[in-house]
C-alpha cells in the first residue's frame, strides 16, 4: 500500500528502509540507476566498517592470548573469564535496525555508526565523538557514543552501554549479568550517582527496562538481580527524580514481588528497599 515501507535488498543485511512509490508494484521500484549505486556503495561502505571493528577485535584477541602465554585458554577463543564472547565485540549490521541511544530508525540518510568502545549502534549525531581507547587497542581517536564519551572522560570502570544491552537482551543470562554488574558498581563507588550518568541511563530506558525485569513471569535469579539494580539506585539521592518518573514501571512489578510467595529472600529484602527509599 501507499506510504509503507520497503527494505533495500529484500530485507538483507543492511536493514534500510525505503519509502514505497507512488503506484509502483514494489516498494522504492521507481529508483533509478543512481540511487541504487548509491544504495550498493553504502551498504559496501558499512560492511568495510563492520569488518574493520572485527579484524581489530581478532587482533586484541590475538594480542592478548599471547601475552598470558598459555595455549587453550578462554581468552584464546576470544572469550571473557566466564565463557562469553568479549564485550568488545561489535553487535552486526544486521541485527541493528535502531540507535541503541535515541532508538531513531536507520534509513538510507540516517546511517548506522558502531561505537568502538561499547560496539554497538548510533546515528551520527549520537556518536559524533572521537577519543583513543588505549585499552582496547586505539591509540588514534575513534568514534564513541556520546554516552560512552563522558564515561571515558570521566574515568567510569563499567561500560554503561555494554550493560544495557545486556539487560535488554532475551537472554536471562544475560540480563542477570547486566543487572549484576551496575548493581554491584553501584554498591561500592559513589561515582555511580554522577548527574552524566544518572542521565545517560535515563536516556537509555534503563529504569523502564528494570520494571519489565521484576515482572512475575522472569527467572527469579533475573527478578532479584533487578531488585538489587533499583534499591542500589534509589539510595542515591540524584537517581530519585528519574525514579519517580517512571514509577508507572516501577512500582507495581517490584510490590507484586513482595507480595509473592515464590520470590527468593534476597529479592524480597531488595524489593522492600527499593520501595522504601523510593517512597
Amino acid at each position: 500500500p501507499s506510504g509503507s515501507a520497503g527494505t533495500v535488498g529484500g530485507g538483507g543485511a543492511s536493514g534500510y528502509h525505503l519509502p514505497a512509490s507512488n503506484g509502483g508494484a514494489h516498494p522504492g521500484s521507481d529508483l533509478t540507476a543512481a540511487d541504487l549505486a548509491a544504495i550498493a556503495a553504502i551498504e559496501q561502505a558499512d560492511a568495510r566498517d563492520e569488518e574493520e571493528g572485527r579484524r581489530r577485535a581478532r587482533e586484541r584477541d590475538v594480542s592478548a592470548a599471547s601475552s598470558v602465554g598459555g595455549g587453550g585458554s578462554a581468552e584464546d577463543d576470544g572469550l571473557d573469564g566466564d565463557g562469553e564472547p568479549r564485550a568488545h565485540e561489535w553487535v552486526s549490521n544486521k541485527e541493528a535496525t535502531a540507535c541503541f541511544l535515541t532508538g531513531a530508525k536507520f534509513t538510507l540518510t540516517n546511517r548506522r555508526h558502531h561505537c568502538r568502545y561499547c560496539g554497538q549502534c548510533f546515528t551520527a549525531a549520537a556518536s559524533a565523538h572521537k577519543l583513543p581507547i588505549p585499552a582496547l587497542g586505539f591509540s588514534e581517536p575513534v568514534r564513541v557514543c556520546e554516552v560512552c564519551h563522558a564515561q571515558l572522560e570521566a574515568g567510569d570502570p563499567v561500560c554503561i552501554s555494554k550493560e544495557v544491552s545486556r539487560m535488554r537482551d532475551k537472554d536471562a543470562a544475560a540480563q542477570e549479568k547486566g543487572c549484576r554488574a551496575l548493581a554491584d558498581w553501584a554498591a561500592f563507588d559513589p561515582q555511580f550517582a554522577a548527574a552524566q550518568l544518572v542521565a545517560s541511563l535515563a536516556r537509555l530506558r534503563t529504569f523502564e527496562r528494570l520494571g519489565e525485569l521484576l515482572a512475575r513471569d522472569r527467572p527469579p535469579r533475573v527478578q532479584a538481580a533487578a531488585a538489587k539494580l533499583l534499591a542500589n539506585m534509589a539510595y542515591y539521592q540524584p537517581y530519585l527524580q528519574p525514579l519517580a518518573d517512571a514509577r508507572g514501571a516501577l512500582v507495581r512489578p517490584t510490590v507484586a514481588l513482595l507480595r509473592s510467595s515464590r520470590t527468593q529472600p534476597d529479592a524480597r529484602v531488595q524489593a522492600a528497599r527499593a520501595l522504601a527509599l523510593m517512597m
